[in-house]
């Protein structure tokens, strides 16, 4: 016969202690605020906006100081991937609330926000070149002009030039509108 040793029973606790019984140092802390939800139709983001500025002001000092800044027009590459990253997000967003994407609608809104300070800016710059410029550049400056009124500089410096940093050797008043007819 076998003999099998039984284990003792364990004591049983006591339920459970009262919290006036238990010191646990308490720290006062304050409570969390709430962050407040942008409102709708609002996708301002100031962590892009920040972005936004490094690129911008790399490529400002590339051209204001090009020793300086040494690759300082990677602010450009930067800024068209934020541009790209917003656009997306944008005809995403109206995807999901709509469940499809109306292009017309987003080149409306988007001539809408640019064109008046572009016209404003071509107008500007055609009367500034007319009145400072040599009448034998005016020719060649007319024509960067309205290819940067059809949005299509880009091609335009890219065919008569062959390389950004040629073009800057021989400056159009018009030359920063290549990066919007790129967009």
């Amino acid at each position: 016969m076998t003999h099998v040793q039984q284990r003792p029973t364990p004591p049983r606790r006591p339920g459970p202690v009262p919290p006036a019984l238990i010191r646990v140092p308490r720290v006062h802390a304050p409570p969390p605020r709430p962050v407040p939800a942008p409102p709708p139709g609002d996708h301002f983001r100031p962590d892009i906006e920040g972005l936004r500025g490094v690129a911008v002001l790399l490529v400002v000092l590339f051209h204001a100081w090009p020793g300086l800044v040494a690759g300082g027009f990677i602010g450009v590459d930067v800024f068209f991937v934020i541009s790209g990253f917003l656009i997306t997000g944008l005809l995403y967003r109206e995807l999901g609330r709509s469940g499809r994407i109306d292009f017309a609608r987003f080149y409306v809104r988007r001539i809408r926000r640019l064109l008046p300070a572009a016209a404003l800016a071509l107008t500007a710059i055609f009367l500034l070149s007319a009145w400072l410029l040599s009448p034998l550049a005016l020719p060649r400056v007319t024509a960067d002009g309205v290819a940067a009124a059809l949005s299509v500089a880009n091609i335009r410096f890219a065919l008569t030039t062959g390389d950004y940093f040629t073009a800057v050797a021989t400056p159009s008043p018009f030359l920063h509108f290549w990066s919007l007819s790129v967009e």
